[in-house]
């Protein structure tokens, strides 16, 4: 449609610039490199999401292919017809679009009931909004999220009710992986172990690359008793997401550390240098800690655990100047939510040493950080399907809380650990 388009503005053009006299053709010219510089930037913005830049580029489309015409008693009546079907568009087009913003007002009001604590009232109120909009998938999907959040706060009867949510949103569209992890997890919730790895598998399928999806089934073969399947599961957990293989998640039970061992021995992790740099630092020998980063650390340096290990060792050399820069230099690259706890934990530890009066408070954030299940998990590729309604935001997680999720950076945890909390 979009080529169609184009060509049939581009014919028009044409045909206006061959009937033009040289002055119209100046005009002409100048419309045109107004509608070729409108389109390149609209392919490196989004202009047109603003009504008065959308109104501008279709004033451009009618100057370059709107042109002069002979009137007679024929055209005069066909415009006639043509002014009626135009007006009747318009009043269809302005009575369905209220319609849809009432829809959607109660959507938002649903969502707003539900930030502020009240997750089953939400998903009772989107009730009448799916009823309205049968056909729009996100309603049921969202509606889905809430009632499962309120299930793993003690909500019983939220259980089903978030099931049946999921699968009307499903049936609707069955490639979002979110809604088939939602829907397992509430399954094992209700005692359908087997119709959640189905589901979770679905998940899997829909997106091979998630790691906390693979872990998540994994966990469901665990419960079935399927010591195999749960092993190549983890397996492949561990292969999209090497870091997570610090998480004491592992070694909790039998299944979780032979997956573990099959990845591969502790050396040859990823990061292992932070334990070096770590057993230097708790041995109160920062120089040993500053030489290990520098030798084995990422080359590039750019990544947050190099410059937050280098400002823990400066402070304890005690050249705070010299930690400051590094952990300031650390604020430069918050690139993935990994270097957002490593961050923290810097700022924490460096805090509690300074007896910084802020220090309690920071140790406290850095931890609620690795906190697993507490909320599901931040969209980190993406804001979150719902994210976005009228450039408003509403919840930061896309996974109930059923869903297991181990933290980005499991040796951050390891340091906070280590250096802080005893």
């Amino acid at each position: 449609a979009l080529i169609a388009l184009a060509v049939a503005i581009g014919f028009c053009w044409v045909r206006r610039w061959q009937s033009e006299l040289s002055a119209g053709r100046i005009w002409l010219a100048a419309v045109a490199a107004a509608l070729v510089a409108y389109s390149a930037h609209h392919l490196l913005d989004m202009p047109m999401m603003m009504p008065s830049i959308a109104l501008m580029g279709i004033m451009l489309i009618v100057m370059a292919t709107v042109g002069n015409r002979e009137v007679t008693s024929q055209t005069v009546g066909i415009d006639r017809w043509r002014s009626i079907a135009a007006v009747g568009l318009w009043a269809l087009l302005i009575v369905t679009g209220w319609w849809s913003y009432s829809v959607k007002g109660q959507y938002m009001d649903a969502l707003l009931q539900a930030n502020a604590g009240d997750w089953r009232g939400g998903g009772e109120a989107l009730r009448e909004v799916s009823a309205a909009d049968a056909a729009m998938p996100l309603y049921p999907g969202v509606q889905g999220y809430l009632y499962g959040t309120a299930a793993a706060q003690g909500d019983a009867a939220a259980v089903q009710d978030g099931i049946a949510a999921l699968e009307a949103a499903l049936a609707l569209e069955d490639v979002y992986a979110p809604w088939w992890a939602n829907l397992a997890v509430l399954r094992q919730q209700a005692g359908d172990v087997s119709g959640a790895i189905r589901d979770m598998a679905e998940a899997v399928r829909r997106a091979p690359q998630g790691s906390m999806l693979w872990l998540n089934l994994g966990l469901l073969y665990e419960a079935e008793g399927n010591a195999v399947a749960a092993q190549e599961a983890f397996s492949q957990a561990l292969a999209l997401n090497p870091a997570i293989g610090w998480a004491s998640f592992w070694t909790e039970t039998e299944t979780r550390q032979q997956a573990l061992n099959q990845f591969g021995p502790e050396g040859e992790r990823p990061e292992g240098f932070v334990l070096a740099a770590l057993a230097a630092i708790q041995h109160e020998t920062p120089q040993d800690a500053i030489e290990e980063i520098n030798e084995n650390g990422a080359p590039s340096g750019a990544q947050a655990v190099e410059r937050v290990l280098l400002a823990l060792a400066h402070e304890q050399l005690g050249q705070p100047d010299q930690a400051d820069l590094w952990l300031d230099s650390a604020r430069l690259y918050p690139l993935t939510q990994a270097d957002v706890l490593w961050i923290a934990v810097g700022q924490a530890v460096i805090s509690m040493w300074r007896g910084d009066p802020e220090a309690p408070e920071r140790i406290r954030t850095a931890s609620e950080l690795f906190t697993t299940g507490k909320r599901g998990t931040p969209f980190y590729t993406g804001e979150n399907y719902a994210w976005f309604h009228f450039l408003r935001g509403t919840f930061s997680e896309q996974y109930v809380p059923q869903f297991m999720t181990l933290a980005d950076a499991p040796l951050a945890g390891l340091v906070l650990d280590r250096l802080v909390l005893p």
